[in-house]
């Protein structure tokens, strides 16, 4: 039995944070313009030796800048991009980008921002995708390129993505993965820089080896001794010797940030002096950022150190928070004079202090502001922050300041837009960092943490959902009661290991209900029922109020305007009633659901949710290729789109339609792949792999091994806790039970799931189960008990349409129980539709049924006549004479094999070899036109046959019924008593078979005689036979019944009068007896010309009580 449960952790997510964000806290406030824009370069050296090296690096499609801090990195790349009337993206990396939806969320705005005119937003990083994040990106990445290539064409240069600060994420994190998934195929127009402190991460050194990647490193970057002596005459120095600028740039190993802060500190002294006093090391930096700031005037002293809280700000932030009304001339001054100010590249002024200078402040602001000053800051400069839709800096500050309440506040605000694009690990980030005993007692962080951690350890959220809801209650807070008891849900739900938490959940559900029966909204109420639902479907189905449950579901649908909830709820119904075989309700929710694609911003995870139930749908009506082509569709997305959460289910359903559609091969490849996997899926879905495998075995009749995949199957399913699953491993260890003759066994395990079945109403399993017992019972010998299951099955299977039975269907059962039903006249149009539908022939085919439904039905006794598909075949005319000889050469030699001479010398005798040839072929080509049947006449190695799978033949039909008649007597030496006697059914059958002799027609045909003799012959020792058993055992009624039958198609058999005279005398019907040889005597002198034998007349004789003469 396959897991039906969408394992999709954003699944509720998305949703129930819809129910609870409002407007102005919606995820496109948290644009933070720094992040994504590039820095300005104002009165910079241009480098026009690092210039050509960038320029030759467009070769190459990546480039990697790494030096120490204060190199001039992102100087140069900026002030290249602007030389080189160069687009770009800048995105400027952070710690944050270890959580990656938080790197896919910025550098989606980024790529907005780049080319406004492509409206449709990137997607987010949502848990469905996690399972194939590099799939993600590259998907992600080809959207990105495919939005800035456009730009590139227009402007005629490369497009440049520039990722600043590589160093700030750490080697290991995904950041690196995703990178290099992302710019593994970077396209023709874009270029993409790196710069960092450091060197290339591993995970991207095979781009270096493959030569995608070239590199600028610290050598390139030191100032050569030129470069240097420009900086002083753009900065206004008078010009040095030789030997000074060797000792400037021997000082500062060419550090382009010690040389700046030497030739500041030289305005007030010689610069020769200057490098006399100093050392050659880091301190260079801190003593001359100390100097400049202790040169400044105590306002500007106080606007750097407050500013200093700023990772970025604007002039009105500063002002806002130092009370400056000079911030923006003290900015711009900064700026200007290249004092470690970047201004960026947006529409309105933001600045950031360089990284050396902005760390430098921060400590000195940590040594000389007072602490209750400092805290007071933080929180006025989160505020701002705050205001300005820069959260994720205003609760670093908020944690900083201990402000714990504002921290919470701001938490909560974001939550809901955070959770739906994925970022849950930046809001458990969040979670994590404020003081346990806060959390504790605050619902809200239990139930937004227990959302972040259940993709991950969903077992470990259920508890978070269980303190939260403890609170709620409490609080007496509806949404928040209703929300984590849907969350403790969708907890069990999702971990697809324990589902019989659900009756401790169910229970809960009932008692919280019945303190808190009314909803806060539709939406809540909705998704917490489709949640309850999940759990009664495949925990406690028996529950009474299973049935008003999903009715509720589906009264609410019409009023429920999240999409996400909408999926949820369709998708609970849809596997609800196909799992109950209620397949007419399913088909109307599967084009609703169809419908939803029709909106705009539908996820992949919504289209292979629908793909996945559309299998399950056509799996269930035996449209297996539609059934394949929903599953490919799926896995196909699925591959493109790194959205893997269904694999398993839909590898399953894929197993499952090749199964039951004979495709055994393909159902061995797909068993296999799933098996790749095994050992790291959980329980649920090990049951499913291992339920397919026994299912695969008792299709190969391999019953013992059959059962031992059947019993792991079962164990999983029992330590699982699914009530469906565990039904279905019963059945399929009760068919391999039975094949090992181990009955009683059998019988047990069909008798649970039965039992099941009916304390739920699931017909569709009902139905599975009546169909064993007939075939369980059949193979015992208890027709009585066959037949009256037998009937409830095709009863209910008409009823419901069923013509299949997903993951239980075995095609040698069901065509065995499909030709006793139709020889019993059970259910016949039914059984016929299901017949044709699934191709269903039993192993031989058979011949002796006449009401199955073959393609061609052949009579040649009494008459000749084609019947294709219920119509008689129409033929006359010289053209159709050879076709039908040949025919009837075939069916008077048995319908197999006959050699190409053989047939020549029947149809042709005079013809020579080639010549014969050249007309079997012609003449077979016309048969097989005329008969209209692919495959009903073989034509192999020189040997013709008819196809019993095609063509049924009421002559061998006759011949096989008389094998079974002879069969029967000799095994069981029955006596023939009974309407139910199976050797006088048998005759009956013969006899309506046998509606004269064989083509009676064509009794001139040499090739017909020996048949028609043979069967004249077997027709006659059947009846005698038979009638012979039935006076030994003095049914003389029954004998007389037999014999009268006989002489109404032989009339000239005159030892059947003879036997039918003895009935009537030994009866007392004296003058039946003599009306019999009257008549018997007057046929053979009338057609032959003979008298009775003298055995006839003896016979009369002792009836007449007339005088032997």
């Amino acid at each position: 039995m396959v897991c039906f449960l969408t394992r999709v952790s954003g699944k509720g997510f998305s949703a129930e944070t819809d129910l609870l964000a409002d407007g102005k806290n919606e995820m496109k406030s948290l644009v933070t313009p720094a992040k994504i824009t590039r820095p300005r370069s104002s009165s910079v050296f241009p480098r026009d030796r690092l210039f050509r090296l960038l320029d030759q690096s467009l070769h190459q499609p990546i480039l990697w800048i790494a030096g120490p801090p204060g190199t001039g990195k992102t100087t140069l790349a900026t002030s290249w991009l602007e030389t080189r009337q160069m687009h770009s993206l800048w995105y400027q990396v952070d710690e944050g980008d270890c959580d990656p939806a938080s790197f896919f969320y910025y550098l989606g705005l980024a790529a907005q921002r780049a080319n406004p005119r492509k409206r449709k937003p990137l997607p987010f990083l949502t848990p469905e995708y996690l399972l194939g994040i590099p799939t993600f990106a590259r998907r992600f990445f080809e959207n990105v390129y495919s939005r800035l290539i456009p730009v590139a064409q227009n402007s005629g240069s490369p497009f440049a993505i520039v990722f600043d600060n590589c160093q700030e994420v750490p080697q290991g994190a995904p950041f690196h993965e995703i990178l290099n998934a992302g710019i593994s195929q970077v396209p023709d127009g874009i270029k993409i820089i790196f710069i960092s402190r450091e060197d290339p991460p591993e995970a991207l050194v095979r781009l270096m080896a493959n030569s995608l990647m070239g590199t600028i490193g610290w050598d390139e970057l030191k100032f050569t001794l030129d470069e240097s002596n420009e900086m002083l005459r753009l900065r206004g120095h008078e010009a040095v010797s030789h030997e000074v600028l060797k000792q400037l740039n021997a000082k500062t190993d060419g550090w382009v940030a010690g040389i700046v802060l030497l030739l500041e500190g030289a305005r007030n002294g010689g610069l020769e002096s200057l490098l006399s006093r100093v050392r050659a090391s880091k301190e260079i930096f801190q003593y001359f950022a100390r100097e400049i700031f202790d040169r400044a005037d105590p306002g500007t002293q106080d606007f750097l150190l407050k500013t200093s809280l700023f990772q970025q700000m604007s002039p009105k932030m500063a002002q806002a928070l130092t009370g400056n009304h000079q911030a923006q001339r003290i900015l711009s001054d900064l700026n200007g004079k290249n004092y470690f100010m970047q201004r960026l590249e947006s529409d309105t002024a933001i600045y950031r202090y360089h990284p050396l200078f902005y760390e430098f402040l921060q400590h000195l602001a940590a040594e000389v502001i007072d602490h209750g000053e400092l805290v007071d800051l933080e929180k006025k400069a989160a505020m701002i922050l705050e205001a300005k839709g820069q959260p994720e800096d205003a609760v670093d500050l908020l944690k900083r300041a201990e402000d714990w309440s504002n921290a919470v506040r701001l938490i909560l605000k974001h939550a809901s837009g955070l959770t739906r694009q994925g970022r849950g690990k930046t809001l458990d980030g969040w979670i994590k960092s404020l003081p346990e005993a806060l959390v504790q007692v605050e619902p809200w962080l239990l139930y937004r943490k227990g959302v972040c951690i259940t993709p991950f350890s969903p077992l470990d959220s259920r508890t978070l959902f269980e303190e939260a809801l403890k609170l709620f209650r409490t609080r007496r807070d509806t949404a928040g009661i209703f929300l984590s008891l849907s969350g403790l849900f969708d907890s069990i739900a999702y971990s697809f290991d324990t589902y019989k938490l659900f009756d401790d959940a169910l229970t809960l559900l009932d008692e919280v209900l019945h303190e808190f029966p009314d909803f806060p909204s539709h939406e809540i109420e909705a998704r917490l029922t489709a949640s309850k639902l999940w759990a009664i479907v495949f925990r406690q189905p028996w529950r009474p109020d299973f049935k008003k449950t999903a009715e509720r579901v589906h009264s609410i649908f019409p009023m429920i305007r999240n999409v996400n909830i909408k999926m949820q709820v369709l998708h609970c119904l849809l596997v609800h009633y196909v799992l109950l075989g209620e397949l007419q309700a399913a088909w109307p929710l599967l084009d609703l659901f169809r419908g939803l694609l029709q909106m705009s911003d539908i996820s992949p995870l919504i289209v292979i949710t629908l793909k996945f139930d559309e299998s399950l749908y056509h799996l269930s009506i035996a449209e297996f290729q539609q059934c394949r082509k929903s599953v490919e569709e799926a896995l196909d997305l699925a591959s493109t789109t790194g959205v893997h959460t269904m694999d398993g289910f839909l590898l399953a359903n894929r197993a499952a339609g090749a199964l039951e559609s004979g495709d055994m091969e393909g159902a061995d490849s797909f068993l296999k792949e799933m098996a790749i996997s095994l050992d790291r899926m959980p329980r649920w879905d090990r049951t499913s792999y291992h339920h397919l495998h026994a299912w695969k075995l008792l299709l190969q009749g391999d019953f013992s091994n059959s059962l031992s995949q059947g019993q792991i199957a079962l164990n999983y399913a029992l330590d699982v806790g699914v009530a469906r699953t565990e039904a279905h491993q019963h059945i399929a260890c009760a068919l391999a039970l039975h094949g090992l003759k181990r009955d009683c066994e059998a019988i047990d395990h069909l008798s649970m799931c039965h039992a099941f079945a009916r304390s739920i109403g699931c017909l569709i399993m009902e139905f599975a189960c009546l169909l064993v017992e007939a075939k369980f019972a059949f193979d015992k010998g208890d027709d009585a008990s066959g037949f009256s299951s037998l009937r409830k099955a095709m009863s209910l299977g008409r009823t419901k349409g069923y013509i299949s039975i997903p993951y239980v269907w075995i095609p040698a059962m069901m065509a065995e129980l499909c030709q006793r039903a139709l020889e019993a006249g059970i259910e016949e149009d039914y059984v016929v539709h299901l017949i044709r539908k699934r191709n269903l022939m039993p192993n031989p085919p058979p011949i002796d049924c006449e009401q199955w439904p073959w393609a061609l039905k052949i009579f040649t006794l009494g008459r000749f006549g084609i019947v294709r598909d219920g119509e008689a075949v129409q033929f006359s005319g010289k053209v159709q004479k050879k076709p039908l000889e040949l025919l009837k050469v075939l069916i008077s030699n048995g319908g197999g094999e006959l050699s190409e001479e053989f047939i020549a010398d029947c149809l042709w005798p005079d013809a020579t070899g080639d010549v014969a040839h050249g007309a079997l072929k012609t003449t077979l080509s016309r048969l097989r036109r005329l008969l209209g049947v692919e495959g009903a006449i073989r034509f192999q190695e020189g040997k013709v046959s008819i196809d019993p799978r095609y063509c049924w033949m009421d002559a061998h039909a006759f011949e096989r019924i008389l094998a079974l008649f002879e069969r029967r007597l000799e095994e069981e030496m029955v006596c023939l008593n009974g309407e139910n006697s199976k050797p006088l059914q048998l005759v009956e059958k013969a006899i309506g078979i046998y509606r004269g002799h064989f083509l009676p027609a064509d009794e001139g045909q040499v090739c017909t005689i020996s048949c028609r003799e043979r069967l004249r012959s077997r027709f006659s020792r059947m009846i005698t036979r038979c009638g012979d058993l039935l006076e030994k055992t003095r049914h003389w009624e029954k004998a007389l019944e037999c014999y009268q039958k006989g002489i109404d198609i032989d009339d000239l058999s005159e030892e059947l009068y003879q036997r039918l005279m003895i009935c009537h005398r030994e009866l007392g019907h004296h003058a039946n007896a003599v009306e019999a040889y009257t008549r018997c005597k007057k046929l053979l002198s009338t057609k032959m010309g003979i008298e009775p034998s003298e055995k006839t007349k003896a016979i009369y004789y002792t009836i007449s009580s007339i005088p032997e003469e």
